[in-house]
């Protein structure tokens, strides 16, 4: 049956919502039914949750408060748009996603994670409580268009930056990308090394003898204390003419650091933190590996294909709608590719790539989409055994494909190959896997349930049908009827398709219609 919650601490922690055994199998229905809050902190319950996949589905829910584990994606819960309450401290988030849809979102807590860039947070518009305390945050401008804000906490952050060190008796750093809410620099700089701050050039100097052997430091702090700190400089003492292979990328650096030549320097590079490069005409990013102080970058509409110049430092990158890729929506199927092809994982993947694609070969490694596979023209061999797929529509117009195996899935329709299977010397589909959820307003607890939804390879509903829990199978009008003790309940029942190719089990959740 399909695990909606792959993550075995989540899951433990939402049967013990329900009451129930730990491992009980959660369905989307369960999630929907949640009206109130989910709960974890490790100091209390010990639960090390890694992953909120599945979360997306429990839409009703307006708390939800997992503190202390493990987390480092939350992109599942931007959907939720009954949450009013979210308190994520003390995991391991780097970045935070667009908050727009959560249009009920009131409180949100971050504190004790690993963000540097709170920009996104400025799209959550009914905000009127945020505390990022304790985390590497340098920039809290984007937040003053908040108009509902109420407070906001963002002390004791942890930044560490690199800079270039030139050969002289004296260090000099420019301090303006520190921001408070108001885009000004926080009033209270107290640098470490007898350095010495001044506030009408936003510069902190140092004597170079004394911060030889030891990075430099500061404390910082706004006027009202909601914005402290801590900032930390690696010091590299040899600078350099960095080469920046995109004529397009090299001009958009000139402009963006107000260059009046063309020579871009290390130093210069270390000046970015952020970096927007929508829909501009760029291939290639060589070079971009020395903004080692950058940690948002924006590609989206762009015609990179490589990303392993991106710098270690970014911690969210968007690429959206590229040029020249093939959306690969399954993470596992686009790693599985990228290995098949000889490509490093942080490569995109382009339409001449997957026209490369002849033989496709993966056991058990829950693959969930064929999405994208529809462009690989030249694919004859797809062996995805044990895997978790439920659509073939991306592959019924591969022409060239002789050998395809999709056993133990969770497929319940192979139309789509019926006007092309017989061109396919060998096809596998046994021992399908498939949950549904129906909803029923039972009348004398009998349940009828159509079968126009398993389909067989040339597209007609199939016929070979055992039921399971006494149910009773009409063949002309291709339907179960099952006479029930009580709702809600568990029935199945067992198929077999033409020539032995396809077969396997639908499990039927029956709840009652609210």
């Amino acid at each position: 049956m399909t695990n909606l919650i792959p993550d075995i601490n989540l899951k433990t922690v939402i049967n013990q919502y329900f009451s129930r055994s730990e491992d009980a199998e959660i369905t989307k229905l369960d999630l929907e039914s949640i009206k109130g809050y989910i709960y974890s902190d490790i100091s209390s319950l010990g639960k090390y949750i890694c992953s909120v996949e599945g979360l997306q589905y429990a839409t009703n829910m307006t708390e939800l408060i997992i503190e202390n584990n493990l987390l480092t994606n939350i992109e599942q819960l931007t959907n939720l748009k009954n949450l009013n309450t979210l308190f994520l401290n003390n995991n391991l988030i780097a970045s935070v996603p667009d908050l727009s849809n959560m249009n009920n979102l009131t409180s949100l807590l971050l504190n004790g994670n690993e963000i540097k860039d709170i920009s996104p947070i400025s799209s959550g518009k009914n905000l009127r409580f945020i505390k990022i305390n304790e985390n590497r945050v340098s920039d809290l401008s984007s937040l003053s268009t908040l108009e509902n804000l109420r407070e906001l906490r963002a002390m004791n952050q942890d930044i560490e930056i690199k800079d270039v060190i030139e050969s002289s008796d004296f260090y000099t750093l420019d301090v303006s990308f520190l921001k408070d809410i108001n885009g000004e620099i926080p009033s209270k700089i107290s640098p470490t090394h007898l350095g010495e701050y001044n506030s009408e050039h936003k510069e902190i100097i140092w004597d170079t003898s004394l911060i030889s052997f030891e990075s430099p430091s500061f404390t910082f702090e706004s006027n009202d204390g909601y914005f402290s700190g801590i900032v930390t400089v690696d010091l590299i003492d040899v600078d350099q003419t960095v080469i920046i292979d995109d004529e397009n990328l090299q001009n958009e650096l000139i402009d963006i650091l107000n260059k009046e030549n063309n020579i871009i320097t290390l130093k210069d590079m270390l000046k970015l933190r952020t970096l927007d490069l929508t829909n501009k005409d760029i291939k290639s990013l060589k070079g971009l590996e020395c903004a080692s102080n950058l940690y948002t970058l924006i590609l989206d509409g762009t015609y990179v294909t490589d990303l392993q110049y991106v710098p270690s430092s970014v911690n969210y990158i968007s690429s959206k709608n590229l040029k020249n890729e093939v959306n690969i929506p399954d993470d596992r199927l686009k790693s599985l590719i990228n290995i098949v092809l000889g490509k490093n994982d942080k490569c995109v993947l382009t339409f001449n790539d997957i026209k490369k694609l002849t033989v496709l070969d993966e056991f058990a490694n829950h693959i969930n989409s064929l999405e994208g596979l529809q462009y690989a023209e030249n694919l004859k061999i797809l062996s995805l055994l044990n895997n978790k797929i439920s659509d073939i529509n991306p592959i019924c117009a591969l022409t060239k494909l002789t050998y395809l195996d999709l056993s133990n899935n969770n497929l319940k329709d192979l139309s789509p190959l019926s006007s092309c299977y017989k061109n396919i010397s060998y096809i596998y589909a046994n021992n399908q896997k498939i949950s549904i959820e129906k909803s029923t307003n039972p009348q004398n607890n009998i349940f009828n349930l159509s079968l126009d939804f398993v389909k067989d390879i040339d597209g007609s509903v199939i016929k070979n049908i055992t039921p399971c829990q006494n149910g009773i199978y009409n063949k002309e009008k291709d339907s179960i009827t099952w006479s029930l003790d009580c709702i809600p309940c568990d029935v199945s029942f067992d198929f077999a398709g033409i020539n032995n190719i396809f077969s396997g089990t639908v499990y039927v959740k029956i709840k009652i219609d609210e």
